[in-house]
């Protein structure tokens, strides 16, 4: 399990469903070591949760920033692609993540919005955040409201809003409870 061989000329034929394997490659060619991406996500328990600190800077070409990524957990070592929101196009970096703090530098043609740094913009790597606690938070709230439990499901909202103060869907949700229980 700790090799993966991906042969360059593989092909599928869509039409029929089949895969049509390329000759053998030796083990030099087209080996991918995958040991280390098993030990970090399979055997290692929690998942990271991601921060960025930043700052913006002008240049000749252009605009550089200069931050640091940081996750709660050291294990977690990858690269992640970053999108950079512009008053033009959005551009797409990679910045290496290596323990609990990595310093990064990209430059940029188009000026960055604020806040308009996105990690992971694809959601390709599973993490945590801030968004996906308050969301489930609110999805136990409807779980206990279903069963009308909505004195519970109040509670829920309300730590839903505590974390996240202007949560459309929480405030609505309470509202509804509010209203089964002719409060």
């Amino acid at each position: 399990m700790a090799e993966f061989r991906l042969p360059a000329n593989s092909r599928i034929d869509k039409s029929a469903g089949r895969h049509h394997p390329a000759p053998a490659a030796t083990p030099a060619e087209g080996a991918v070591n995958l040991k280390s991406f098993f030990t970090q996500w399979l055997q290692s328990t929690g998942v990271p949760e991601f921060t960025l600190e930043y700052v913006t800077y002008r240049t000749k070409k252009g605009f550089r920033i200069v931050g640091k990524a940081k996750q709660n957990v050291e294990l977690f070592h990858m690269d992640i692609e970053i999108e950079v929101q512009t008053e033009g196009n959005p551009e797409f970096k990679t910045i290496p993540i290596s323990g609990k703090e990595s310093a990064f530098t990209v430059e940029t043609f188009g000026r960055p919005k604020p806040n308009g740094i996105i990690l992971d913009p694809h959601n390709f790597i599973l993490k945590s955040s801030q968004r996906l606690r308050v969301r489930g938070i609110i999805a136990r709230g409807e779980s206990l409201a279903e069963l009308g439990r909505y004195y519970d499901a109040v509670q829920q909202y309300q730590r839903a809003l505590e974390l996240d103060k202007s949560n459309a869907l929480a405030q609505f949700r309470m509202g509804e409870a509010f209203f089964y229980q002719k409060n």
